[in-house]
Parts: C-alpha cells; structure tokens; sequence
C-alpha cells in the first residue's frame, strides 16, 4: 500500500471496517453517539498516512476463553485460521507498528 495513494482500495476497505465497528459499539451501548460520530469525524479527515500496518501480539493461555471462530464469509482469507477476540482487555496485547 502507498501511502500517499488517495484512491488505495486498501484504505477505503479499512475505513468501512472501522465505520462498521463503531456502529456496532454504538448499537451494543459499548460507545454513545458522540463517540460514534467522533469516530466518523477523525475518519472523514484521516489522511493516508495514518493508516499503518499493524502487528498484534497476544498471549493465547489467558484470554483463550475470549476467542470465537471468524464465520466464512466475514474472513479474510478463506483458508485462514481466524478468530474473533471480543473485549480484549488492552493488558493482554502489544501492538508494533511494522
């Protein structure tokens, strides 16, 4: 991903997920209206440059009781092991800018 490409699909993808979970916060009561529309506020003036890629490190005996099976059709990769981690408390993770 460039990050000086304005039009990168990768971008716009990343923007709609996080719209998509702020919508979901705020339907579960997890953030208000206000945070709601904060969020959309700081997406709708995101540059390219803000989005980085990420590595998350989590340690697996503590929260494995948190994990839930990502269904086929919301995966990334069709082939992938992937999970859902709900409520992950910000003490069980790390998180490297790569």
């Amino acid at each position: 991903m460039d990050a000086a490409d304005l039009h990168s699909s990768k971008i716009k993808d990343v923007r709609r997920g996080i719209q998509r979970g702020a919508a979901r916060k705020l339907e579960a009561g997890i953030i208000d209206k206000s945070g709601y529309k904060e969020i959309l506020g700081i997406l709708r003036r995101s540059q390219p440059s803000d989005f980085k890629p990420l590595m998350f490190v989590i340690p697996v005996s503590p929260i494995a009781n948190l994990f839930m099976p990502v269904e086929v059709t919301r995966k990334a990769n069709l082939l992938s092991e992937e999970y859902i981690i709900s409520n992950l408390s910000r003490d069980f993770f790390d998180a490297f800018e790569l």
